[in-house]
């Protein structure tokens, strides 16, 4: 049996609750009285992917439970407030039981996944010659950690389009988008260009998982006389991810006191 949406983003609102809790009653008050800032570093990190999550998980609710979109307001701004996903939890726990479960659009799924990916590239090459002169690269590394990412990204294709057929695509998906959450959390800790260089490596190779098994995915849902459909709105979330990703990463360098991400 399948867990509930509201189940599992009850699961995922504590994990932020407590990671919230934590980064404010301890990460901070670690930072600015005891001057360990690092506890900021690692904390805010953890903190941030967990929202991460819990932010798919209100989508997914949102998208999968016949409820009030008030609902997935509600869990969105609990987010920010300290002890209000406890209190969110014990009211989302009685609409368990009460709201239906609709069919889910895979297609949602697939364009979704596909967009972050590209997003994901797209948002970076404009700030990542930055980062890395940053760290201490000269411009031949800067330069050479932005093709790497591209050489791991196919050897991660490659790897991909051999394994979906073998395990299945939608595993293939997961295990992607784990691990691609993982590699982004590793650039905290990139303090010198042979550590970049490394984690260059380790995110492009597995960000080149997903897109091979979301295509597979997507043309295994799809009835025949609609793939070629469903393609054409495929290719039309990488263009925007090409469109948003570097007007993102350009405001946002903006509005970093440092220039860099």
């Amino acid at each position: 049996m399948r867990a509930h949406p509201i189940y599992m983003l009850r699961i995922a609102g504590i994990f932020d609750g407590i990671s919230l809790l934590v980064l404010l009653g301890i990460a901070m008050p670690l930072k600015y009285i005891w001057g360990i800032d690092k506890a900021v570093t690692v904390v805010g990190s953890l903190h941030g992917g967990i929202f991460m999550l819990y932010a798919l998980a209100i989508i997914y609710a949102g998208l999968r439970v016949k409820w009030n979109i008030l609902w997935s307001v509600a869990a969105l701004v609990a987010a920010f407030v300290p002890f209000a996903n406890f209190v969110l939890d014990g009211k989302l726990k009685k609409a368990q039981a009460k709201y239906d479960v609709r069919p889910f659009n895979y297609s949602l799924l697939v364009y979704g996944i596909v967009f972050f990916s590209f997003f994901d590239l797209f948002s970076q090459l404009p700030v990542m010659s930055t980062f890395a002169t940053s760290v201490g690269a000269t411009p031949f590394i800067a330069g050479f950690v932005i093709g790497l990412y591209s050489l791991a990204n196919t050897l991660g294709n490659v790897l991909s389009g051999i394994k979906t057929d073998k395990v299945g695509p939608f595993k293939m998906l997961m295990a992607g988008l784990i691990l691609s959450s993982v590699a982004l959390l590793l650039y905290q800790f990139v303090d010198r260009p042979a550590a970049l260089i490394a984690v260059r490596i380790i995110h492009g190779f597995v960000a080149g998982l997903i897109v091979p098994a979301a295509f597979t995915f997507s043309a295994n849902t799809t009835v025949k006389d609609q793939q070629g459909k469903k393609v054409a709105f495929t290719g039309t979330f990488v263009g925007l991810a090409a469109i948003i990703g570097p007007a993102f990463s350009g405001i946002t360098v903006r509005k970093t006191p440092d220039g860099v991400l």
